[in-house]
C-alpha cells in the first residue's frame, strides 16, 4: 500500500470540483462496515473514510467549481434533472472489499449499471458546458472507497484477513444521484450538496452483468 494524496494528485488550495455522487443511505452499506470495520481498525498506512463521506462518484466536471456562475449550475442542475428523472432506478451488489495500490475499496456490480448511468450524466454535462468536460472515469471499475492509503504498508496481512470474509456482500439502490461540490480534505473527501437529483419511480431493475 502506499499514499494517497501524493504531491501530484493534490488539488491547489481552495479548489473544489463539481461531482455527481450517489450517496448511499445509512443503512444500506451497514452489513459490510459491520464486518470491516474491526479488520480495518488500527492499520497505521490506512485512513479509514468516515460513514458519512462513504460515496460512488458516477462523474466529475473537469473545471474548477469556482468556474461555474450561478445561472450556469441552474442550468445543469435543471438538465441532469429531467433526464435523470426519466430513468429507472438500478439495484446493485457491492463487496466484497479489495485492496489496491493507494486504496482499499468495495466493488461494485454489475459494471454495466454504473457505467451507463455515467454515460447518461456525462451526455448532460457535455451539453451543457462544452464538449469534454466530463470526466466518467472510463477506466476504473466502480466501487465505494472504504479506505485511502496513509503511507507504505506491508498489506499482505490485511488480505489475508479480508479473505475471511470474500462472501461479504450487500444490496444497494440507486434512486436517485446528488450534485456535490467537493474538496480534498486529506485524509478523504468531503462535500457540500448543491442538488438532489431522484431517478424515476419506476420498478427497479437490475442491470445485465454484460
Amino acid at each position: 500500500m502506499r499514499e494517497f494524496f501524493t504531491a501530484a494528485r493534490r488539488w491547489p488550495p481552495g479548489h473544489t470540483r463539481l461531482h455527481l455522487y450517489h450517496l448511499p443511505s445509512t443503512g444500506s452499506l451497514a452489513p459490510l462496515l459491520e464486518i470491516y470495520r474491526p479488520i480495518l481498525a488500527g492499520t497505521s498506512f490506512l485512513n479509514v473514510v468516515p460513514t458519512r463521506w462513504l460515496h460512488m462518484t458516477i462523474a466529475q466536471i473537469r473545471m474548477p467549481a469556482a468556474d461555474l456562475d450561478t445561472a450556469t449550475r441552474a442550468e445543469l442542475v435543471s438538465a441532469l434533472r429531467t433526464r435523470l428523472g426519466g430513468l429507472a432506478p438500478i439495484r446493485l451488489t457491492v463487496g466484497p472489499a479489495l485492496v489496491g495500490d493507494t486504496s482499499l475499496v468495495l466493488d461494485v456490480t454489475p459494471d454495466r449499471g454504473v457505467t451507463e448511468l455515467a454515460a447518461v450524466t456525462a451526455e448532460v454535462i457535455d451539453t451543457v458546458l462544452g464538449r469534454g468536460t466530463a470526466d466518467i472515469g472510463q477506466h476504473e471499475r466502480p466501487h465505494i472507497t472504504l479506505a485511502y492509503g496513509a503511507g507504505d504498508g506491508d498489506s499482505g496481512p490485511l488480505q489475508s484477513r479480508l479473505r475471511r470474509a470474500t462472501g461479504a456482500r450487500t444490496e444497494l439502490l440507486v434512486d436517485g444521484l446528488d450534485l456535490v461540490d467537493v474538496a480534498q480534505t486529506p485524509p478523504d473527501y468531503r462535500w457540500t450538496t448543491l442538488a438532489t437529483l431522484p431517478l424515476s419511480s419506476r420498478t427497479a431493475r437490475r442491470p445485465p452483468a454484460t
